[in-house]
């Protein structure tokens, strides 16, 4: 059997009627999940904005152009950037691992 007549199998399978309806449950730790999710969001964003304020009194200070303040904000999207890739190749080869 190809794979192609497999996916056709199994969609087929799915199609049948005699399944019981599936509705989603919701849990209460996905709001765990989602407040955590959101203050990991705002401690992020707090970092940031606390760049604009201090830029001049740091410029005098040690001496930094507007280029090193900015990239103290970036250094956070740099790390994802280059640990993006050797990341994903993980997981593709080691699939989801719990621990």
């Amino acid at each position: 059997m190809c794979d192609y007549e497999i996916q056709q199998n199994i969609f087929n399978a799915a199609d049948n009627s005699t399944l019981p309806p599936s509705t989603p449950n919701a849990y209460k730790r996905r709001w765990w999940i989602v407040f955590i999710y959101c203050s990991c969001v705002a401690a992020q964003v707090i970092f940031y904005n606390s760049f604009g304020p201090i830029t001049e009194s740091t410029e005098g200070y040690f001496g930094w152009t507007d280029g090193m303040i900015g990239l103290l904000a970036n250094w956070f999207c740099i790390a994802v950037i280059c640990g993006m890739f050797p990341l994903s190749y993980l997981i593709q080869k080691k699939g989801n691992v719990y621990i």
